[in-house]
């Protein structure tokens, strides 16, 4: 990648991503000379929600016990630990359940201490009875086989089942009980064949006799074989039968198929049931984000889009993303291929996920991606039009100085934890019997510590909607302070997956470690870090907690943060709108002068990237101003 040729502020550094193909690999582009750069609207806290880190303990930073309660964050269990922790490569799979008789089943991807990666991965598992979970042991349940990224569901025979890919397999390997939380694993690496290149499931339980096993997974795997005509195809599979037989098995899936997409990522798809009813959302940086349904229980499938990317069937190795047409590759905010779907208890699918700055510049090599910068946290249901999603939720810029403090390393690494995305990622979605809407996800946290690692840190938060996506409460940050018990300030928390079925509390796993990044990181540095074990925690928040309502949506349109930043001759800004209005765009210096202003023009609904001529201007500290009808949204930009 020759990224420093576009930018002269940002440079590069390839990485191939942990798991992924390397067909698919990209790289990651640091800024390194200003903190904060895309920085998103901080949501307004009331006193109350606003973490206090004052204090900060002086025990061991991954010291934990076995369970905690404090006032705000009701009971936190440790329920498992692992070394291997990756968890995802895009979407969250399902992993965590809760059970119509209040019983609770969660999995993860398990390496226990003194293991070999090579042979002894596998699947944690831990189980609530209804009263309290199992004790805490390292262990995977597969008696014999190596696997990883699991999903686990149950039929309405209670019968127990995990699909996760295993490489001593060769394949998809299935892992079942006849009956939830007891009983002997029973590992099945035939029913599924046994096919290598097949990775990265995604699974669920649905039919109108919950007796359906739906699955979901890339069929090109690590390799640069094609299946479907694809490298990254995303193939269907079903069992009628609780998964004793497959009649439909690596399925090519035609609305996703080569012409349309050329392929897709790691984990970047996930899929939901309800009755014979069936959803599938895809989508990488370089493809649009899709909504698959089907209502006949996978026979037939329709096709939505969620967001459309700007070029058809486009190739990251033989183009550059320009927009504008001007012969200037362009930054963009697109999603980033951690979708999650879910239905709610009237049917209706809700979709979540986060965004991504993404640029690609030299024709012949994938695109790069900003991972210090937010794009945010985006909602969107299948009553809304194609690119009409809305920003839920962002980093928070607690220190009020514009800016997210993302620290500028000295090193390699990039002063954050590299997760194949930007600051806020991985959400996840569930609703209450009211069908109020609940999410989880992670992201930067301004307030903990970077003096360990010279590198912030990512926390999980949840919010909640109470008024069907209108409006959204006060980010919760589930990851209990030295205030509360805790030590959050030293800790990184990432990977969470709420059960979908919330009652009087939120339910979330989580996992928990000292230090930013994963062990599987390209990231050398950040590797090098996570050489301990990881915490899996459970969490249950009490919905009452969950108050107060954010300015993320205090206007009916968005502003990014410009980008480049500072800028030379020109700089450009992504403007979002809910409903379609007139845009225009002031340029004032800080004594709030007009310095510059273009034209007002009209636009639709949905996401408009506009440029900033800036070569007029000397070097310093100036203010844009963008007007979408009688509202207004200033920020601070730099012109070097």
């Amino acid at each position: 990648m020759k990224k420093i040729l576009l930018i002269a502020s940002f440079f590069c550094i390839n990485v191939a991503f942990a798991q992924l193909p390397n067909s698919l690999s990209r790289a990651y582009l640091i800024p390194t000379n200003l903190k904060g750069v895309k920085s998103l609207p901080k949501p307004e806290l009331t006193d109350a929600g606003k973490e206090n880190i004052s204090g900060v303990n002086s025990q061991s930073h991954n010291s934990l016990s076995n369970q905690k309660t404090s006032d705000t964050r009701g009971i936190e269990t440790l329920i498992g630990t692992t070394i291997y922790d990756l968890q995802t490569n895009g979407s969250i799979s399902d992993r965590f359940i809760k059970h119509p008789d209040g019983t609770m089943s969660a999995v993860w991807t398990t390496l226990c201490p003194g293991g070999a990666s090579a042979t002894d991965r596998g699947t944690g598992y831990n189980y609530f009875d209804g009263t309290s979970w199992l004790p805490s042991v390292c262990e995977r349940i597969e008696p014999t086989q190596r696997s990883g990224f699991p999903n686990i569901g149950v039929t309405t025979s209670s019968k127990e089942i995990v699909l996760a890919h295993s490489s001593t397999v060769g394949g998809m390997l299935l892992t079942y009980r006849l009956t939830k939380g007891t009983g002997s694993w029973i590992e099945d690496g035939t029913s599924l064949g046994q096919f290598p290149d097949d990775t990265w499931a995604k699974m669920v339980i649905g039919g109108s006799d919950s007796m359906t096993v739906h699955a979901i997974w890339n069929a090109s795997g690590i390799s640069i074989n094609e299946y479907c005509g694809q490298l990254g195809p995303i193939v269907y599979s079903r069992s009628t039968d609780g998964g004793v037989t497959w009649p439909i098995l690596r399925q090519c899936i035609a609305e996703l198929d080569t012409p349309f997409y050329l392929g897709f990522g790691a984990d970047r798809y996930s899929i939901d049931a309800q009755g014979d009813s069936v959803a599938i959302v895809a989508g990488d940086w370089t493809t649009d984000m899709v909504l698959l349904k089907s209502t006949d229980n996978g026979d037939t499938w329709t096709k939505q889009i969620i967001y459309q990317f700007p070029f058809p069937n486009y190739d990251e190795t033989a183009g550059i993303i320009d927009t504008n047409a001007d012969g200037t590759a362009d930054i963009i905010a697109v999603p980033n291929g951690d979708g999650q779907v879910a239905y709610d208890n009237n049917g209706m699918l809700h979709v979540v996920f986060s965004k991504v700055f993404i640029t690609d510049d030299v024709e012949t090599d994938a695109a790069g991606f900003f991972p210090t910068d937010d794009a945010g946290i985006w909602y969107w249901n299948e009553s809304m039009a194609t690119d009409s999603a809305m920003l839920i939720a962002a980093a928070e810029d607690f220190n009020n100085n514009d800016s997210l403090d993302v620290p500028v390393s000295t090193t390699s690494h990039t002063g954050v934890g590299v997760y194949n995305g930007g600051l806020s990622l991985m959400p996840t979605i569930g609703f209450d019997p009211n069908n109020n809407i609940f999410v989880t996800y992670a992201t930067y946290n301004e307030l903990a510590d970077t003096s360990v690692y010279l590198s912030g840190r990512r926390h999980v938060y949840v919010i909640a909607s109470f008024d069907g996506a209108q409006n959204w409460t006060v980010p919760l940050n589930v990851v209990p302070s030295s205030a509360e018990g805790g030590d959050g300030e030293f800790q990184e928390a990432v990977f969470s997956c709420m059960a979908e079925v919330v009652d009087e509390n939120v339910h979330i796993i989580y996992q928990r470690d000292e230090a930013p990044g994963h062990s599987l990181s390209g990231d050398t540095e950040q590797a090098a870090w996570n050489s301990n074990p990881s915490n899996i925690i459970y969490v249950s928040v009490a919905m009452s907690e969950l108050t107060g309502t954010p300015s993320v949506n205090s206007t009916s349109f968005f502003v990014s943060q410009n980008m480049p930043n500072p800028a030379n001759d020109q700089t450009q800004i992504n403007v979002s709108l809910t409903s379609a209005s007139e845009i225009k765009i002031n340029v004032l210096d800080l004594a709030g002068r007009l310095l510059l202003s273009t034209p007002s023009n009209n636009y639709g609904a949905g996401s408009h990237l506009l440029t900033i001529d800036c070569s007029k201007l000397s070097s310093g500290v100036y203010l844009y101003e963008v007007s979408a009808g009688d509202e207004k949204v200033t920020k601070k930009m730099i012109v070097q």
